[in-house]
């Protein structure tokens, strides 16, 4: 008898750990943890993923390309994007001043028409976190460049972001780390100015504030073979 209520006493304590798969995108020498309670899609995964079902690859993989996408990891209605884009007007955000990085988190503020703006400094390097709505979409983004390659990682969902997924959300970005080229490790001009960068920063779900993603493109795809079969 002790033995069983010792057995349910453990089994009510225990709490299953969550493992990450490391991601690598080696093109820009980033690495990023992503907890295996979400489903990754990269474009390297795409051909015959059971995840994917009647989806064809190949369209998948032809919007990541269109929308810069380079990782897109789902957990229950949450989205996670990860994209990348050429920037070459800051090899580092992290060689600016603390002047510059909040004159640059105030223009993505209002790019985007969110409330407020958040300075991180992480593994060495200098992240913005915006929170806004865009489009009945709830986003969470992060963006910084390093090696002349502007990051942004996006997360959306329907409904707002609860304080636990805030916290989930920048855990995960703070496992990335981006090694920093020698060519890059100094600035050659900062005299371009900060706000000009605003122009290849990535804002919404997905470019030019259209909300998508794979979620949404398989929605729509649904979508429109249900109108056809109607």
């Amino acid at each position: 008898m002790k033995k069983i209520i010792w057995s349910l006493i453990i089994s009510l304590l225990w709490i299953p750990t969550i493992y990450a798969k490391e991601y690598t995108i080696e093109n820009y020498r980033i690495t990023i943890n992503i907890p295996d309670d979400w489903t990754t899609f990269t474009r390297d995964n795409l051909e015959n993923n059971p995840e994917l079902k009647d989806i064809k690859p190949n369209e998948l993989k032809q919007l990541m390309e269109q929308q810069y996408m380079y990782i897109d990891a789902v957990k229950e209605d949450m989205e996670f994007v990860l994209r990348i884009r050429k920037n070459d007007l800051i090899n580092n955000l992290a060689n600016y001043s603390q002047k510059d990085k909040e004159e640059l988190g105030k223009e993505l503020q209002k790019k985007a028409s969110a409330n407020n703006y958040k300075i991180l400094e992480n593994n060495g390097l200098t992240l913005i976190q915006i929170e806004y709505k865009d489009q009945g979409f709830y986003l969470l983004e992060f963006y910084t460049i390093v090696n002349q390659n502007g990051f942004t990682f996006t997360t959306q969902k329907l409904t707002q972001f609860t304080d636990n997924e805030k916290k989930e959300i920048e855990q995960l970005v703070k496992s990335a780390q981006i090694q920093v080229q020698k060519e890059f490790e100094k600035e050659k001009n900062k005299e371009s100015g900060i706000k000009s960068v605003i122009t290849y920063a990535i804002i919404g779900g997905i470019i030019g504030g259209t909300i998508g993603g794979i979620i949404d493109f398989i929605r729509k795809k649904k979508k429109n073979e249900n109108s056809k079969n109607s």
